[in-house]
C-alpha cells in the first residue's frame, strides 16, 4: 500500500496551503446519547470550516456518553 501526501484544495477561496485539522466530538443521534469523533479542516485564507464527513465514510467508532 502506498502512503501519499493528500492534496488538499479549499471549495470556498482556492487555496492550496496554510490549513488547520481538529478532531471534536459530536452526538451522531437525534437524542444525544453517544459521541463520536470528526475531523474538520479549516482554511487560514479565508476561515472556511470543511467537514471531511462531507466527502468520506466516518469509521470512528460511535461510543456512549457514559462511557467517556
Amino acid at each position: 500500500m502506498v502512503s501519499a501526501k493528500l492534496h488538499v484544495i479549499c471549495g470556498n477561496c482556492g487555496s492550496a496551503k496554510d490549513f488547520d485539522y481538529k478532531h471534536d466530538d459530536v452526538a451522531p443521534d437525534a437524542d444525544e446519547k453517544t459521541l463520536q469523533s470528526e475531523t474538520s479542516i479549516t482554511c487560514k485564507n479565508c476561515s472556511t470550516i470543511h467537514s471531511l464527513n462531507d466527502n468520506a465514510e466516518n469509521k470512528n467508532k460511535i461510543t456512549n456518553k457514559e462511557d467517556t
